[in-house]
């Protein structure tokens, strides 16, 4: 009953920001698929810097509604929205899905360089290591990273992270070990606790 006054909702409305929220929920309930994909590819348009525009994007990639156009959309939006904090994760999506490597890691590589104090950094960081892409350089980035950020609340990720590729074993368990003491409201303090 309510996924058609959902849908009938989504008219004219398409300039709020409850709009994504309510059209990823009808994609969720699988609900009229063959209007909605294409209502969500077609809302994307002239929308692209408002923040609901990755949600929107990743959702359609999920569904993999016309990857061959989406894709390359994806790929053109990052040029010019270094600032933005949705870059990261769709440049993330964009590796996930195997989409222009080559091109896109040192893209990712390159982005992180004067953006140490945005959350973001972490994430984009953390995927170029899980890609193993140019681990021995930008293991002793994130390991530098590290220093005078401990209130940040990415950093037992980062720290995680640098002791899972075993790196610099010795000296970040101490790092670690100081850490936790002061910091057990941080978000990821347990992925500390069981590494050390």
């Amino acid at each position: 009953v309510l996924l058609p006054v959902g849908r009938d909702w989504l008219e004219g409305r398409e300039a709020q920001p409850e709009w994504s929220h309510v059209w990823r929920k009808l994609i969720d309930q699988e609900f009229e698929w063959e209007v909605l994909l294409p209502l969500g590819r077609d809302w994307l348009e002239g929308r692209e810097d408002q923040p609901e525009w990755n949600y929107v994007w990743q959702k359609l990639i999920d569904q993999e509604f016309e990857w061959e156009v989406l894709l390359p959309v994806g790929r053109d939006w990052l040029e010019g929205r270094e600032a933005q904090p949705e870059w990261s994760h769709v440049w993330r999506k964009l590796i996930e899905e195997d989409f222009e490597r080559e091109v896109l890691l040192p893209v990712g590589r390159d982005w992180l360089e004067g953006r140490e104090a945005q959350p973001e950094w972490s994430h984009v960081w953390r995927k170029l290591i899980e890609e193993d892409f140019e681990r021995e350089v930008l293991l002793p980035v994130g390991r530098d990273w590290l220093e005078g950020r401990e209130a940040q609340p990415e950093w037992a990720f980062v720290w995680r992270k640098l002791i899972d590729q075993n790196y610099d074993w010795d000296s970040l368990l101490l790092l670690g070990r100081d850490w936790l003491r002061g910091h057990q409201s941080q978000p990821g303090w347990y992925l500390v606790v069981e590494a050390v």
